[in-house]
């Protein structure tokens, strides 16, 4: 648990810190990260309601994972479309 807790704390700080260097306004990326924190505080909430933490956490990379494939391809416009 350790582990987990040095990479999640590891990954929040990071990212905040690296919000400047992020295409766009920094005024609107720092906004929505805030937006993007409260609603993944309230989701674990909800994940800790139904699942034991080790499992909700487990769920939570999971998700996180699937997201990060989906927006790495689309931003590098990999997508093949099925004819």
């Amino acid at each position: 648990m350790i582990l987990n807790w040095s990479t999640c704390s590891f990954s929040y700080y990071l990212l905040s810190y690296y919000t400047k260097y992020f295409k766009g306004s920094i005024y609107t990326n720092t906004m929505l990260l805030g937006v993007a924190d409260i609603c993944a505080t309230f989701a674990m909430r909800g994940l800790q309601v139904f699942f034991e933490t080790k499992t909700g956490f487990m769920i939570s990379f999971c998700l996180v994972f699937i997201v990060s494939c989906i927006y790495y391809i689309a931003m590098n416009e990999v997508v093949f479309v099925a004819i």
